[in-house]
């Protein structure tokens, strides 16, 4: 009688076991389609860059002052560095 309660209960706990382990598992497969998701979302706002690099090229060039509308350089008009 005891064993057989013992039995039910030990049932009940590997199933609720089971199922939460499968609720993670779905969690975490979710998480990263959705990363997929954005990262695709990105790459098509953004666009890729020439380097094969995913980025916005032209924001990298005005960064580096390589971009021929935009004049780099210091308060003091030094463009060296």
């Amino acid at each position: 009688m005891v064993l057989d309660a013992w039995h039910a209960e030990e049932a009940l706990r590997l199933e609720k076991e089971a199922t939460k382990k499968q609720k993670e598992i779905l969690a975490r497969w979710k998480k990263f389609l959705v990363g997929l998701r954005i990262r695709k979302r990105i790459g098509l706002i953004y666009g890729a860059r020439e380097d094969g690099n995913e980025g916005n090229a032209i924001n990298d060039e005005v960064g580096n002052g390589k971009h021929p509308d935009v004049k780099g350089g210091s308060i003091d008009g030094d463009n060296s560095l």
